[in-house]
């Protein structure tokens, strides 16, 4: 006796899940950092929700939904496989970037990076300041170009739906990663870091990452739905 239960998610309604998460992570963070810097208490419950905080509730959605990114883009690489369709390397190496990713979000890992960095620059002659405070967006910009070069065929062999989220989602998670890191660092060269502009800077920064992710699980659940319809998640007992 075969019993099988086939797990069958709507891409819609996780959309629509994950929206409504970050909402009211964003929410819960603009007003806590807006108490801690009108009112002028910073209390536990602040910083658990601060979305540029670590080991808190965001940062915890945010390498989660990353994890999750990897294990789709491993479901959709061996599905492709499985239907002899190309790229199959390609899909394997982007789901280790995300899983990269995801332990960085956890543990922070690019931030370790800064002060050496900075040192490095410092050496040569370049000033970390300005758009550059931050210094690890410097390498950070050069990979993102490498990559996006690397993977120009990989896009244009996507469906045209699945290709246009794929650039959507990338265009809102490089810009609060890389755009949104540099003006913060800008405003951080020149400003005290500790005032509710700053942090409402950084919390725009979070935003469009954790906005470019969900619009990324989108496009891959749509991708896997449409494009890829043998491919099921089983659950069952032979």
């Amino acid at each position: 006796m075969n019993n099988k239960i086939d797990l069958i998610i709507s891409p819609k309604r996780v959309l629509k899940v994950l929206v409504v998460i970050v909402l009211l992570l964003t929410i819960a963070s603009i007003i806590g950092q807006t108490y801690k810097y009108t009112v002028g208490h910073d209390r536990y419950i602040v910083d658990f929700f601060d979305l540029d905080k670590e080991f808190n509730i965001p940062n915890w959605y945010a390498s989660t939904t990353l994890l999750f990114c990897s294990l789709l883009l491993v479901f959709i690489a061996f599905g492709s496989r499985k239907a002899k369709a190309r790229f199959f390397l390609h899909w394997i190496f982007l789901s280790a970037i995300f899983l990269i990713f995801a332990l960085d979000e956890g543990l922070k890992l690019h931030e370790q990076s800064i002060t050496p960095v900075r040192e490095f620059f410092s050496s040569i002659g370049f000033a970390s300041v300005g758009f550059f405070y931050y210094s690890w967006v410097f390498p950070a910009a050069i990979l993102v170009i490498i990559f996006a070069a690397s993977y120009v065929r990989f896009l244009m062999n996507l469906p045209s739906r699945t290709r246009y989220l794929f650039i959507i989602a990338g265009v809102l998670y490089v810009g609060g990663a890389l755009l949104m890191e540099s003006m913060t660092g800008l405003y951080a060269s020149y400003a005290n870091r500790e005032n509710l502009t700053y942090a409402i800077l950084t919390n725009i920064e979070e935003l469009l990452e954790m906005v470019g992710i969900l619009v990324f699980i989108y496009a891959l659940m749509s991708y896997i739905k449409s494009d890829l319809p043998g491919l099921r998640i089983g659950i069952g007992k032979s």
